[in-house]
C-alpha cells in the first residue's frame, strides 16, 4: 500500500474553490464587468483572503502570480 502523491507544487485552491471562483468569475463576466487580467488577478487575492487560504500571493501588490493565472486558465480549459 503506497501514498498517493501528487506532482508539483501544492495547489492555492481545492477543486470547489476553483469551481465557485469560476462560477464568481462568469457571473460577473456576464453582467458584462469587462475584467481585464488585473481586475482578475486582484479579486482571486481577495478571495484567497476572504477563506483564509494560506498562498504566496505578494501582499504588497494584493494580486495572485501572472502564473498562477496562468496555470489557472489551463485548469479552466481542462474542464470545458
Amino acid at each position: 500500500m503506497g501514498v498517493k502523491k501528487q506532482p508539483g507544487r501544492r495547489t492555492v485552491l481545492s477543486v470547489e474553490q476553483e469551481k465557485e471562483l469560476v462560477s464568481i468569475l462568469q457571473d460577473m463576466e456576464s453582467r458584462l464587468f469587462g475584467l481585464t487580467v488585473t481586475d482578475v488577478r486582484r479579486i482571486v487575492f481577495v478571495f484567497c483572503e476572504l477563506d483564509a487560504n494560506s498562498n504566496t500571493f505578494s501582499q504588497d501588490d494584493e494580486m495572485a502570480a501572472q502564473n498562477w493565472l496562468n496555470y489557472f486558465s489551463v485548469v479552466i480549459l481542462h474542464w470545458q
